[in-house]
């Protein structure tokens, strides 16, 4: 099983230091309002208050911190790319 693992998992972890490494070099970061926005926009679709109280959490928002910013630097590298291959 642990063969199976290995390799999705180094390529995520591999990934996910490549994108952070974008962010930090390019000054990429994630505001409080970016992540509001994103958290008020996820709860105007649940009417539920555990569901609502679960958005709230630290650990959801420093999730969402994470996913905007990948977001962001993805962004930021598809606009490069598509830059040089327009020329």
């Amino acid at each position: 099983i642990e063969k199976d693992f290995y390799a999705p998992a180094r390529k995520r972890a591999i990934t996910s230091l490549a994108l952070r490494e974008i962010a930090s070099r390019e000054k990429i970061y994630v505001s409080e309002k970016d992540i509001e926005e994103k958290i008020n926009s996820i709860k105007d679709k649940y009417s539920e208050e555990e569901v609502k109280s679960d958005i709230n959490s630290p650990l959801f928002r420093q999730y969402m911190s994470n996913v905007i910013l990948n977001q962001k630097v993805l962004s930021f590298v598809i606009n490069k790319i598509g830059g040089k291959l327009m020329k």
